[in-house]
């Protein structure tokens, strides 16, 4: 490697990552890795050194009043799936950014799944009410049998949701910038069709990124379509 060897600074833990990533990159570029036993000069000088960052959390790894100074760096790879919490009227305006979509679709449907299934089977109710020294197995809950689920933002995590509720027999209303899909679901509706989609459905899955044509889009006309579901 010579001077002209782009350097590459990794500030998230990689894991099993590590190596495969140290393979790819070998003979094009020199690796990094900054870990929390670096010391606050280390990673400073790390930081100022890089042509370009692999990042977890930027603000929390690369502090935004570093930036003026970390001249030579030019992209930023994230290893979450948004940059939509990233400040970037406090970064150069040059800066090329790369994410990660649709990597977390899995433990996020999962995630949106058990949502789902506590506050239809009143979950932390019913469990505060245990707490209390009450018992009533006859409290009516609801069911994702047979319920209609509208996805909003119909992409990795939205089909991965679909997949996981459709194995419950819910129905699936899609939402998507073209509103069409080859998917087996029950009817899929474009952005502009928001309302009419929340309409329809029993349980809402919020999928949207956070973008300049969604940021706003559920508001209080989204809100006076969605069904009324007591959680009392």
């Amino acid at each position: 490697m010579n001077d002209a060897t782009p350097v590459v600074t990794i500030t998230c833990e990689l894991g099993d990552a590590r190596t495969p990533a140290e393979e790819l990159l070998s003979g094009c570029a020199r690796l990094q890795f900054l870990s929390a036993s670096h010391s606050p000069a280390e990673r400073e000088a790390a930081l100022l050194a890089a042509d370009a960052l692999l990042v977890g959390v930027l603000p929390r790894e690369v502090p935004y009043d570093l930036w003026p100074r970390m001249t030579r760096c030019r992209f930023v790879q994230t290893a979450g799936t948004g940059i939509d919490y990233i400040d970037r009227t406090r970064l150069p305006p040059e800066l090329v950014f790369a994410f990660n979509p649709g990597v977390s679709g899995p433990p996020i449907a999962e995630h949106a799944l058990g949502m789902a299934i506590s506050l239809l089977r009143k979950l932390p109710q019913n469990h505060q009410r245990m707490r209390e020294g009450h018992w009533d197995q006859w409290v009516p809950t609801r069911t994702l049998n047979g319920a209609r689920c509208a996805i909003l933002g119909y992409g990795g995590i939205g089909r991965e949701i679909a997949r996981l509720v459709q194995t419950l027999g819910a129905r699936v209303i899609a939402l998507n910038t073209s509103g069409r899909t080859d998917d087996p679901v029950d009817a899929c509706y474009r952005l502009a069709d928001l309302t009419k989609a929340v309409a329809q459905a029993d349980v809402i899955f919020c999928c949207l990124p956070l973008t300049d044509l969604t940021v706003g889009c559920i508001g209080h006309e989204a809100f006076a379509e969605m069904q009324a579901l007591s959680m009392e």
